[in-house]
């Protein structure tokens, strides 16, 4: 967590198992408040579930900053004090999901992207240098955790992959995609007209020194980390897949930085080989949607400090109060 590096930030890891910890760490007086994410994952919602309904009860606040557009949502009684999101789009969406009595809404671009902030310029100059000097151009594939929706894209994406010259696919998994483990995606793969590279088990940075052209995903973060180091990303958003779990998951078809022109996207089969084309060739429209990426993120701004800072005088108010 990045808040974890300023003073007065403690991290605590917690596990479902581990109630009996979960009490003694919040035990009156110990701390002042509770900063939490907003996971996707079923046994992230259960813990950050447990953990905030534990620090509703013994009053101390609770302050959830949310990982990704759409993902805070109040369960189980329990409630955050205020919520951090990205932009007025995600204040707004929250908004109109809970009208009545809403928390306190605090705009703040993720603090979560500032070590990639501070390295930026230089991670840019790295990848630039390999598109100049390497002949090979590869696109970095980065799945969701659902199994179906992942190789029904890829389904549909790779024949037009195969009719671009010289493009070979970076192939990366979710980590928690069952029908990777269980070789569901070997076939496919392996038929295909167009070179790949499994590159599931490497971190980001190492699929980074492949310096891929395009990042393509149905709306993975992984494209969003991508874009610090000035690679674009193509949203497959298929209204049937992709477009209707992302819908069914956030609240909105498209992310917001990409209808900000952030990203490129594809909601169609008829306009992919235009869109692929411009993503991967088009250097113009590239430099273009890096550059409202830069606007929307505040590629240039470290915001964890301003953000250490606010929550700190929150915490010294709510102590008065």
């Amino acid at each position: 967590m990045p808040l974890a590096a300023y003073d007065g930030f403690e991290p605590v890891e917690i596990s479902l198992s581990a109630e009996k910890k979960m009490r003694e760490v919040l035990l009156p007086g110990r701390y002042h408040a509770l900063v939490t994410g907003t996971s996707d994952s079923f046994a992230g919602k259960r813990i950050e579930s447990q953990v905030v309904g534990l620090a509703n009860s013994v009053g101390i606040p609770v302050i959830a900053i949310e990982d990704y557009p759409g993902n805070y949502r109040s369960s189980d009684g329990t409630r955050a004090d205020v919520v951090i999101v990205d932009g007025e789009f995600s204040r707004g969406l929250l908004l109109a999901r809970q009208p009545r009595n809403p928390p306190d809404l605090w705009v703040c671009k993720p603090a979560r992207y500032d070590a990639l902030r501070l390295r930026s310029q230089q991670l840019r100059e790295r990848v630039i240098k390999h598109w100049r000097s390497d002949s090979e151009r590869w696109v970095l594939w980065a799945g969701q955790p659902e199994t179906e929706d992942s190789l029904e894209t890829i389904k549909r994406i790779l024949p037009s992959l195969s009719s671009m010259q010289g493009v070979k696919l970076l192939f990366r998994a979710h980590p928690r995609d069952a029908g990777y483990l269980a070789g569901e995606y070997r076939n496919l793969l392996g038929s295909a007209e167009v070179g790949y590279l499994d590159v599931t088990a490497d971190t980001l940075e190492t699929c980074m020194d492949y310096a891929p052209r395009v990042v393509l995903t149905q709306f993975s973060s992984v494209g969003v980390e991508a874009g610090f180091y000035g690679i674009p990303t193509v949203n497959i958003l298929y209204p049937d897949v992709g477009g209707r779990r992302l819908s069914g998951k956030k609240g909105y078809n498209v992310p917001p930085w990409t209808s900000e022109g952030g990203a490129f996207v594809i909601t169609n089969a008829a306009s992919q080989d235009e869109v692929l084309d411009a993503a991967i060739n088009n250097e113009i429209e590239r430099d273009a949607v890096a550059k409202r990426f830069d606007s929307y993120f505040s590629s240039a701004v470290i915001t964890g400090p301003a953000l250490a800072e606010r929550i700190q005088q929150y915490c010294a108010g709510w102590k008065k109060g």
